[in-house]
């Protein structure tokens, strides 16, 4: 399963920390470069969108363009803010970026696709965490804001899905630009909404076009009745958005059992950060 190969090794890595790294984790610190506290899984977090510089233009557009927040955000200030975190959270860091790197390929294959054009790939970007030198990769953006989907196959083609799964592997620009999410559990989501892109969007792309034509919708609901043709309607909504417009599906403390068979893969229970 693609998603369980991509998902264990960064569950075990952070199962793997140290002991002080992992009491502080939820702890919040001060951070004088951004002007407020975050906690110290905010700060991974926010590393995990610093490898390359599409992404790191986001952040600071997202945060920036929010009248709420005074202190106006710099790549010089981020940079600075991961001088907090430890050696072994920067090697995690770049663990998951380069676990990510795995699944560019068929993500850009869809994308080539879908719009019958290369993506030309954005170049990882250097920078410090913890005094380590990282080298920068892929990671999807994931926004604070939670799209609205009319149908199923807008839920794959909203520009914030598009946004969070092109951002850092292609050099397509959106016109959305919105608050990163901070939160480390989002890390699952931003995975899955990945993968699932990879394994479903031509499947449902072509489901909707058959569940659009009139005469398809007519003969099901003359054969096998409305109720049927509703049933097959939500079905095919659930397999387009595997909970992608959810803020958070968590993790269970058994990195093993998370998994069921279904229509779609789906993460159950816990909690990324209580778990380790």
């Amino acid at each position: 399963d693609m998603l369980e190969k991509d998902i264990q090794p960064i569950i075990e890595g952070i199962s793997k920390f140290p002991k002080a790294i992992k009491n502080r984790i939820t702890k919040p610190v001060f951070v004088p470069s951004l002007g407020k506290e975050y906690t110290y899984e905010q700060l991974l977090k926010l590393a995990l969108n610093m490898g390359n510089q599409s992404n790191i233009t986001k952040v600071i557009e997202g945060h920036n363009n929010n009248p709420n927040n005074t202190t106006k955000w710099t790549e010089q200030s981020l940079i600075d803010a991961m001088a907090l975190l430890s050696p072994v959270e920067a090697r995690w860091v770049q663990g998951v970026w380069n676990h990510l790197e795995s699944i560019r390929p068929a993500v850009q294959r869809v994308y080539e696709a879908e719009g019958g054009t290369t993506a030309e790939r954005i170049q990882p970007k250097e920078f410090t965490i913890g005094g380590v030198k990282v080298k920068g990769g892929y990671f999807p953006m994931q926004y604070q804001q939670t799209p609205g989907h009319k149908t199923p196959l807008e839920a794959l083609q909203d520009p914030m899905v598009r946004a969070s799964i092109f951002s850092g592997m292609t050099k397509e620009r959106t016109d959305f630009v919105g608050e990163v999410d901070l939160d480390l559990n989002g890390l699952i989501n931003a995975l899955e909404q990945g993968v699932h892109f990879i394994t479903h969007y031509e499947a449902v792309r072509d489901i909707n076009r058959l569940l659009q034509d009139p005469d398809i919708v007519r003969t099901v609901t003359d054969k096998l009745g409305a109720e049927y043709l509703h049933e097959l309607m939500d079905w095919h909504s659930a397999v387009a958005s595997s909970n992608m417009a959810a803020p958070h599906n968590y993790l269970p403390s058994d990195a093993v059992s998370f998994f069921r068979s279904s229509a779609t893969t789906s993460i159950l229970g816990g909690n990324l950060v209580t778990a380790i």
